[in-house]
């Protein structure tokens, strides 16, 4: 278990560390019948090394219908590419730059197909396939999973940035 297998940026070159003094900050969460929304500041939860100065999290759920993560960020210097790290199930599959659909597997013909939308002149996708090989594991998952790994162009010191997961509209 480490952060670069969780929905979380690597940033510098870092993961996000565990422990207590590596905690997120001004925590807040909201729900109600068709919204949630959480918010963060997950800047202290990386190493000095990262060379964070702030890194704000939003996440907001339309239920039923999307997902959106939007993280507004300020490094102290880019000494290495930021990647956002999306951990899935389903197979991704890059239909077209800015745009990963996530493919139903065989067994589960009947959900929703997934899209992923990011901004295409900002990120580069990498897909990766994981083995499971622990059974407890792969009761729940399967026999694989899959990280995307979105790869900043050209790192900015400060910037933000929007993903979105949703339901596929025909």
């Amino acid at each position: 278990m480490q952060s670069a297998y969780h929905n979380l940026p690597t940033i510098n070159g870092f993961m996000q560390k565990d422990g207590e003094e590596y905690k997120a900050l001004d925590v807040k969460y909201r729900a109600g019948d068709k919204n949630v929304s959480f918010s963060l500041d997950i800047s202290q939860a990386y190493p000095e090394e990262a060379l964070v100065q702030s890194w704000n999290r939003q996440i907001s759920l339309n239920r039923g219908s999307e997902v959106k993560i939007r993280d507004k960020f300020a490094l102290e210097k880019v000494k290495q590419d930021l990647i956002m790290n999306l951990m899935c199930w389903r197979k991704p599959e890059v239909v077209e730059e800015g745009q990963i659909q996530l493919i139903n597997p065989e067994q589960i013909k009947q959900s929703s197909v997934v899209q992923i939308l990011y901004n295409k002149n900002r990120f580069i996708p990498e897909i990766e396939t994981i083995p499971i090989e622990d059974s407890r594991l792969k009761n729940s998952w399967g026999s694989q999973i899959y990280r995307i790994r979105l790869r900043y162009r050209d790192t900015p010191q400060r910037g933000e940035y929007l993903i979105c997961i949703r339901k596929k509209t025909r």
